[in-house]
């Protein structure tokens, strides 16, 4: 019979796994994708399905970083005015953006992206959502 401190630790360990996957199921990316993401590293521009419509990203990891950070840890989530104006300086590809244009889809946002290649991809993806407003 296995050691119950044993069992334990491994339901403990169960439950934090499922709770992981749980937080990233509240903006649609599954067991699967969570593991596919995961694992999408290296050069060359990627993508995926996130809030029904294609996202682009360079790495996996950071893009997963990014969707935890702004959009379940929702460090954005402020009380504004109905139509602010937004400055988003480093805007990388664009979530932060995305998760503003959600809560304020009349909010007027300023962009900033010093890397080439970021900025590319935020340009596309603020073009895939067509979010208006956005400069």
């Amino acid at each position: 019979m296995p050691d119950s401190n044993f069992l334990e630790a491994l339901n403990k360990d169960f439950k934090n796994k499922l709770r992981l996957l749980n937080e990233f199921s509240a903006v649609g990316i599954n067991w699967f994708r969570l593991k596919r993401l995961r694992q999408l590293s290296g050069l060359g521009i990627k993508h995926t399905s996130f809030l029904g419509k294609k996202f682009k990203f360079r790495e996996g990891n950071e893009f997963l970083h990014a969707v935890k950070e702004v959009f379940l840890e929702e460090p954005y989530k402020l009380t504004l005015q109905h139509q602010p104006y937004i400055i988003d300086c480093g805007a990388n590809i664009g979530l932060s953006i995305l998760y503003l244009k959600q809560q304020y889809p009349e909010a007027e946002i300023l962009a900033f992206e010093p890397d080439n290649t970021n900025f590319e991809i935020l340009k596309e993806n603020i073009e895939t959502y067509k979010l208006k407003k956005v400069e």
